[in-house]
């Protein structure tokens, strides 16, 4: 299962590696959807029910950069209608085979027009 706690400190670095950037994270997919859809059902005040999960600003001797993690769960999976409606500057997709996910399809044809 996803766990936010593992692998947020780890994107603090892009604050550090690209500075006078903001930066805002978000993670999605079905296992944040579930984890968040559970929080809120079981564990109300826990990290998972927060907007921002994690955040950190670098020291302006490094250029200030900042970062903020959040969890998408609107939906399970990101439509065309979800990027349209947040955006995004960029995916990142943290598993090399992204095209073989049929859930993948829709986002990486809108990350192209």
């Amino acid at each position: 299962m996803f766990t936010v706690t593992n692998y947020r400190c780890r994107f603090s670095e892009l604050a550090l590696l690209l500075p006078c950037i903001d930066i805002t994270l978000i993670f999605f997919g079905k296992p944040v959807f579930e984890l968040v859809e559970r929080a809120h059902k079981t564990h109300q005040g826990s990290l998972a029910t927060k907007d921002t999960v994690w955040s950190y600003t670098a020291p302006q001797a490094t250029g200030g950069g900042s970062i903020e993690i959040k969890l998408y769960s609107k939906t399970e999976y990101w439509t065309i209608d979800v990027l349209n409606e947040l955006k995004p500057d960029a995916l990142v997709g943290l598993n090399a085979g992204l095209a073989t996910y049929e859930t993948w399809i829709e986002p990486l044809r809108a990350s192209l027009s």
